[in-house]
Protein backbone atom coordinates (compact mmCIF):
# COMPACT_ATOMS: atom_id res chain seq x y z
CA UNK A 1 0.00 0.00 0.00
CA UNK A 2 2.78 2.45 0.36
CA UNK A 3 4.84 1.32 -3.05
CA UNK A 4 5.13 5.27 -3.86
CA UNK A 5 7.40 5.34 -0.65
CA UNK A 6 9.63 2.51 -1.86
CA UNK A 7 9.83 4.31 -5.02
CA UNK A 8 11.59 7.19 -3.38
CA UNK A 9 13.67 5.34 -1.36
CA UNK A 10 15.11 3.10 -4.57
CA UNK A 11 16.16 6.38 -6.41
CA UNK A 12 18.57 7.32 -3.75
CA UNK A 13 19.83 3.92 -3.79
CA UNK A 14 22.42 1.85 -5.65
CA UNK A 15 21.41 -1.35 -5.25
CA UNK A 16 18.15 -3.14 -4.04
CA UNK A 17 17.96 -6.15 -1.74
CA UNK A 18 14.86 -8.05 -1.78
CA UNK A 19 14.31 -10.81 0.73
CA UNK A 20 10.18 -10.10 1.13
CA UNK A 21 8.68 -12.86 1.16
CA UNK A 22 4.97 -11.69 -0.48
CA UNK A 23 5.57 -13.98 -3.77
CA UNK A 24 6.38 -14.33 -7.57
CA UNK A 25 4.25 -10.89 -8.55
CA UNK A 26 5.77 -8.48 -6.06
CA UNK A 27 9.35 -9.86 -6.62
CA UNK A 28 8.19 -9.18 -10.42
CA UNK A 29 7.44 -5.29 -9.16
CA UNK A 30 10.56 -4.64 -7.39
CA UNK A 31 12.67 -6.06 -10.85
CA UNK A 32 10.48 -3.50 -13.25
CA UNK A 33 11.53 -0.71 -10.42
CA UNK A 34 15.50 -2.07 -10.59
CA UNK A 35 15.11 -1.94 -14.61
CA UNK A 36 13.41 1.43 -14.43
CA UNK A 37 16.32 2.81 -12.52
CA UNK A 38 19.38 0.87 -13.81
CA UNK A 39 20.49 -0.68 -10.88
CA UNK A 40 21.26 -3.94 -10.02
CA UNK A 41 18.95 -6.00 -7.95
CA UNK A 42 20.01 -8.88 -5.30
CA UNK A 43 16.88 -11.10 -3.78
CA UNK A 44 17.66 -13.63 -1.86
CA UNK A 45 15.31 -17.00 -0.40
CA UNK A 46 14.82 -19.42 1.48
CA UNK A 47 12.86 -22.49 2.08
CA UNK A 48 13.86 -25.51 4.71
CA UNK A 49 17.90 -26.21 3.76
CA UNK A 50 17.85 -24.45 0.91
CA UNK A 51 19.06 -20.67 -0.45
CA UNK A 52 18.22 -18.93 -3.85
CA UNK A 53 20.50 -15.92 -4.85
CA UNK A 54 18.85 -14.15 -7.66
CA UNK A 55 21.71 -11.58 -9.29
CA UNK A 56 20.00 -8.91 -11.87
CA UNK A 57 22.48 -6.35 -13.12
CA UNK A 58 20.97 -3.13 -13.93
CA UNK A 59 20.41 -4.53 -17.72
CA UNK A 60 18.48 -7.91 -16.41
CA UNK A 61 19.81 -10.03 -19.09
CA UNK A 62 18.07 -12.20 -17.74
CA UNK A 63 15.59 -10.87 -15.58
CA UNK A 64 13.18 -12.13 -13.43
CA UNK A 65 10.32 -11.82 -16.15
CA UNK A 66 12.72 -14.19 -18.31
CA UNK A 67 13.43 -16.73 -15.51
CA UNK A 68 9.60 -17.11 -14.23
CA UNK A 69 7.00 -19.01 -16.15
CA UNK A 70 3.24 -18.66 -14.70
CA UNK A 71 2.95 -15.31 -14.17
CA UNK A 72 -0.01 -13.42 -14.82
CA UNK A 73 0.41 -11.50 -18.13
CA UNK A 74 -1.99 -8.98 -17.17
CA UNK A 75 0.45 -8.42 -13.87
CA UNK A 76 3.70 -8.76 -16.04
CA UNK A 77 2.17 -5.59 -18.40
CA UNK A 78 1.23 -3.53 -15.18
CA UNK A 79 4.59 -4.03 -13.72
CA UNK A 80 6.53 -3.28 -16.87
CA UNK A 81 9.64 -0.59 -16.50
CA UNK A 82 8.11 2.02 -17.75
CA UNK A 83 5.35 1.83 -15.63
CA UNK A 84 5.99 0.67 -12.39
CA UNK A 85 6.72 4.18 -10.91
CA UNK A 86 3.83 5.46 -11.81
CA UNK A 87 1.67 3.41 -8.88
CA UNK A 88 1.12 4.67 -5.41
CA UNK A 89 0.23 1.37 -4.08
CA UNK A 90 -0.01 -1.91 -5.99
CA UNK A 91 -2.21 -3.89 -3.83
CA UNK A 92 -3.78 -4.87 -6.60
CA UNK A 93 -1.34 -8.09 -6.79
CA UNK A 94 -2.51 -11.40 -7.12
CA UNK A 95 -2.34 -13.59 -3.52
CA UNK A 96 0.71 -15.29 -2.66
CA UNK A 97 0.10 -19.08 -4.14
CA UNK A 98 3.67 -20.03 -1.80
CA UNK A 99 3.52 -22.57 0.82
CA UNK A 100 4.68 -21.80 4.32
CA UNK A 101 8.26 -21.58 4.64
CA UNK A 102 10.29 -23.99 7.06
CA UNK A 103 12.95 -21.85 7.02
CA UNK A 104 15.39 -20.86 10.62
CA UNK A 105 17.44 -17.55 11.69
CA UNK A 106 21.25 -19.42 10.50
CA UNK A 107 19.31 -20.05 6.86
CA UNK A 108 18.50 -16.32 6.62
CA UNK A 109 21.86 -14.96 7.95
CA UNK A 110 23.98 -16.90 5.43
CA UNK A 111 21.58 -15.91 2.86
CA UNK A 112 21.69 -12.24 3.65
CA UNK A 113 26.08 -12.20 3.65
CA UNK A 114 25.87 -14.48 0.13
CA UNK A 115 23.33 -11.47 -0.92
CA UNK A 116 26.40 -9.13 0.37
CA UNK A 117 29.27 -10.71 -1.01
CA UNK A 118 27.37 -10.66 -4.59
CA UNK A 119 27.41 -6.99 -4.08
CA UNK A 120 30.50 -6.31 -3.12
CA UNK A 121 31.68 -8.47 -6.47
CA UNK A 122 29.38 -6.48 -8.43
CA UNK A 123 31.21 -3.15 -6.84
CA UNK A 124 34.94 -4.57 -7.49
CA UNK A 125 34.00 -5.77 -10.90
CA UNK A 126 36.60 -8.25 -11.53
CA UNK A 127 37.16 -9.48 -15.00
CA UNK A 128 38.94 -12.67 -14.36
CA UNK A 129 35.69 -13.50 -11.61
CA UNK A 130 31.79 -14.44 -14.17
CA UNK A 131 28.83 -13.81 -11.45
CA UNK A 132 25.73 -16.19 -12.33
CA UNK A 133 22.35 -14.74 -12.05
CA UNK A 134 20.98 -17.66 -9.73
CA UNK A 135 23.07 -19.96 -7.78
CA UNK A 136 20.71 -22.31 -5.55
CA UNK A 137 22.71 -23.80 -2.23
CA UNK A 138 21.78 -27.07 -0.52
CA UNK A 139 23.43 -25.98 3.19
CA UNK A 140 23.21 -29.43 4.66
CA UNK A 141 25.15 -31.15 1.92
CA UNK A 142 27.49 -27.80 1.03
CA UNK A 143 26.02 -28.09 -2.86
CA UNK A 144 25.72 -25.15 -5.29
CA UNK A 145 24.35 -24.85 -8.59
CA UNK A 146 25.19 -21.81 -10.36
CA UNK A 147 23.16 -20.71 -13.30
CA UNK A 148 25.42 -18.57 -16.00
CA UNK A 149 23.91 -19.02 -19.47
CA UNK A 150 20.02 -18.24 -20.08
CA UNK A 151 17.96 -19.53 -22.69
CA UNK A 152 18.39 -17.15 -25.66
CA UNK A 153 14.89 -17.13 -26.82
CA UNK A 154 13.54 -16.46 -23.25
CA UNK A 155 16.04 -13.49 -23.48
CA UNK A 156 14.46 -12.55 -26.87
CA UNK A 157 10.80 -12.51 -26.40
CA UNK A 158 11.59 -10.79 -22.98
CA UNK A 159 9.60 -7.45 -23.12
CA UNK A 160 11.31 -6.56 -19.48
CA UNK A 161 15.26 -6.38 -20.66
CA UNK A 162 15.36 -7.44 -24.46
CA UNK A 163 17.44 -5.23 -25.86
CA UNK A 164 15.64 -3.21 -29.17
CA UNK A 165 16.67 -3.99 -32.20
CA UNK A 166 17.95 -2.12 -35.29
CA UNK A 167 14.95 -0.63 -37.60
CA UNK A 168 13.32 -2.15 -39.55
CA UNK A 169 14.66 -5.51 -38.46
CA UNK A 170 11.96 -8.01 -37.06
CA UNK A 171 12.20 -11.15 -35.55
CA UNK A 172 10.65 -14.50 -37.21
CA UNK A 173 7.90 -14.58 -34.48
CA UNK A 174 6.82 -10.56 -35.23
CA UNK A 175 7.40 -11.31 -39.22
CA UNK A 176 4.88 -14.78 -38.85
CA UNK A 177 2.66 -12.76 -36.68
CA UNK A 178 2.89 -9.99 -39.74
CA UNK A 179 1.73 -12.05 -42.74
CA UNK A 180 -0.64 -13.80 -40.88
CA UNK A 181 -2.62 -10.46 -40.24
CA UNK A 182 -1.89 -8.99 -43.48
CA UNK A 183 -5.11 -8.39 -45.50
CA UNK A 184 -5.45 -9.88 -48.83
CA UNK A 185 -4.59 -7.13 -50.84
CA UNK A 186 -1.24 -7.42 -48.70
CA UNK A 187 -1.31 -10.50 -49.71
CA UNK A 188 -1.67 -10.14 -53.21
CA UNK A 189 0.81 -6.93 -53.59
CA UNK A 190 3.51 -9.42 -51.90
CA UNK A 191 2.58 -12.24 -54.67
CA UNK A 192 2.99 -9.59 -57.25
CA UNK A 193 6.43 -8.43 -56.16
CA UNK A 194 7.54 -11.76 -55.40
CA UNK A 195 6.56 -12.43 -59.37
CA UNK A 196 7.94 -9.46 -60.31
CA UNK A 197 11.31 -10.03 -58.29
CA UNK A 198 11.26 -13.94 -59.90
CA UNK A 199 10.40 -12.16 -63.76
CA UNK A 200 13.53 -9.54 -63.01
CA UNK A 201 15.46 -12.53 -61.86
CA UNK A 202 15.01 -14.51 -65.33
CA UNK A 203 15.20 -11.27 -67.81
CA UNK A 204 18.78 -10.75 -66.09
CA UNK A 205 19.82 -14.82 -66.34
CA UNK A 206 18.30 -14.43 -69.88
CA UNK A 207 20.52 -11.62 -70.81
CA UNK A 208 23.21 -13.04 -68.88
CA UNK A 209 23.16 -16.37 -71.26
CA UNK A 210 23.00 -14.14 -74.17
CA UNK A 211 25.69 -12.40 -73.18
CA UNK A 212 28.19 -15.65 -73.11
CA UNK A 213 26.24 -17.34 -76.11
CA UNK A 214 27.48 -13.84 -78.00
CA UNK A 215 31.24 -14.25 -76.40
CA UNK A 216 31.58 -18.04 -77.42
CA UNK A 217 30.29 -17.05 -81.16
CA UNK A 218 32.64 -14.38 -81.41
CA UNK A 219 35.53 -16.74 -80.22
CA UNK A 220 34.54 -19.28 -82.82
CA UNK A 221 34.17 -17.10 -85.60
CA UNK A 222 37.74 -15.53 -84.58
CA UNK A 223 39.16 -19.06 -84.12
CA UNK A 224 37.71 -19.52 -87.90
CA UNK A 225 39.27 -16.56 -89.45
CA UNK A 226 42.82 -17.31 -87.68
CA UNK A 227 42.27 -21.25 -89.43
CA UNK A 228 41.77 -19.75 -92.38
CA UNK A 229 44.19 -17.30 -92.92
CA UNK A 230 46.89 -20.12 -91.91
CA UNK A 231 45.70 -22.35 -94.67
CA UNK A 232 45.53 -19.46 -97.51
CA UNK A 233 49.54 -18.45 -95.79
CA UNK A 234 50.62 -21.89 -96.43
CA UNK A 235 48.40 -22.26 -100.33
CA UNK A 236 50.95 -19.33 -101.05
CA UNK A 237 53.86 -20.65 -99.82
CA UNK A 238 53.47 -23.85 -101.76
CA UNK A 239 52.91 -21.78 -104.89
CA UNK A 240 56.04 -20.18 -104.37
CA UNK A 241 58.06 -22.64 -104.23
CA UNK A 242 56.49 -24.64 -106.90
CA UNK A 243 57.11 -21.64 -109.31
CA UNK A 244 60.50 -21.53 -107.88
CA UNK A 245 61.25 -24.98 -108.45
CA UNK A 246 60.32 -24.50 -111.76
CA UNK A 247 62.58 -21.50 -112.64
CA UNK A 248 65.21 -23.85 -111.02
CA UNK A 249 65.84 -21.71 -108.15
CA UNK A 250 66.12 -23.93 -104.90
CA UNK A 251 63.13 -22.75 -102.41
CA UNK A 252 63.21 -22.32 -99.05
CA UNK A 253 61.34 -25.40 -98.12
CA UNK A 254 64.00 -27.41 -99.73
CA UNK A 255 66.61 -25.33 -98.50
CA UNK A 256 65.08 -25.89 -94.34
CA UNK A 257 64.33 -29.01 -95.40
CA UNK A 258 67.71 -30.63 -96.09
CA UNK A 259 69.49 -32.01 -93.74
CA UNK A 260 73.34 -31.14 -93.11
CA UNK A 261 75.44 -34.01 -92.24
CA UNK A 262 77.93 -32.44 -89.91
CA UNK A 263 81.00 -34.68 -90.68
CA UNK A 264 80.72 -34.15 -94.54
CA UNK A 265 80.58 -30.61 -93.33
CA UNK A 266 84.09 -31.43 -91.57
CA UNK A 267 85.24 -33.04 -94.49
CA UNK A 268 84.87 -30.40 -96.73
CA UNK A 269 86.34 -27.94 -94.60
CA UNK A 270 89.58 -30.40 -94.43
CA UNK A 271 89.75 -30.53 -98.02
CA UNK A 272 89.52 -27.15 -98.83
CA UNK A 273 92.61 -25.94 -95.65
CA UNK A 274 94.33 -28.61 -97.85
CA UNK A 275 93.79 -27.45 -101.29
CA UNK A 276 95.06 -23.98 -100.01
CA UNK A 277 98.18 -25.58 -98.37
CA UNK A 278 98.71 -27.12 -101.48
CA UNK A 279 98.05 -23.72 -103.49
CA UNK A 280 100.64 -21.74 -101.13
CA UNK A 281 103.01 -24.48 -101.97
CA UNK A 282 102.78 -24.45 -105.50
CA UNK A 283 102.77 -20.27 -105.19
CA UNK A 284 106.12 -20.80 -103.17
CA UNK A 285 107.69 -23.22 -105.54
CA UNK A 286 106.77 -21.03 -108.35
CA UNK A 287 108.36 -18.16 -107.15
CA UNK A 288 111.60 -19.72 -106.00
CA UNK A 289 111.73 -20.91 -109.55
CA UNK A 290 111.16 -17.82 -111.08
CA UNK A 291 114.40 -16.41 -108.61
CA UNK A 292 116.62 -19.23 -109.53
CA UNK A 293 115.73 -18.19 -113.32
CA UNK A 294 115.86 -14.88 -112.87
CA UNK A 295 119.53 -15.52 -111.08
CA UNK A 296 120.77 -18.05 -113.82
CA UNK A 297 119.76 -14.91 -116.59
CA UNK A 298 122.31 -12.63 -114.67
CA UNK A 299 125.18 -14.79 -114.84
CA UNK A 300 124.83 -15.85 -118.27
CA UNK A 301 124.69 -11.58 -118.77
CA UNK A 302 127.88 -11.19 -116.81
CA UNK A 303 129.61 -13.63 -118.88
CA UNK A 304 128.82 -12.46 -121.74
CA UNK A 305 129.80 -8.68 -120.44
CA UNK A 306 133.54 -10.84 -119.40
CA UNK A 307 133.62 -12.10 -122.86
CA UNK A 308 132.52 -8.94 -124.37
CA UNK A 309 135.66 -6.88 -122.25
CA UNK A 310 138.31 -9.70 -123.24
CA UNK A 311 137.46 -9.37 -127.02
CA UNK A 312 137.91 -5.43 -126.58
CA UNK A 313 141.59 -6.46 -124.80
CA UNK A 314 142.47 -8.81 -127.34
CA UNK A 315 142.26 -5.97 -129.88
CA UNK A 316 143.67 -3.43 -127.91
CA UNK A 317 146.43 -5.66 -127.54
CA UNK A 318 146.27 -6.31 -131.36
CA UNK A 319 146.72 -2.79 -131.66
CA UNK A 320 149.75 -2.32 -129.72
Amino acid sequence: KKWDQIVEIAKQSDVIFNMIDVGDHFDLAVQGLALSLEIPLIQGGTFCQTITIDYITPDGQPCLSCLNDGLDEKTRESFHPHKIQEYDNIDFLPPNDNPVGQSNVYLCGICAMLMTSFFSSHIIADPDVRLPYRVIMYVNSGESIPFFDAIQEDLEKCTYCSKPKPEGEKTEGEQESKKSQASPKEEDNSEKSDTLDTGKADEGEVKETSANELTKLSTTTEEKVDSTRAENEKKIESDEDKTAASNGVPTSSSTTEEKVDPIQVEDSEAKKSDEGKINTEEKQNTSQNEDGETKIEASEDQIKKGEQGGEECRTDEEKI
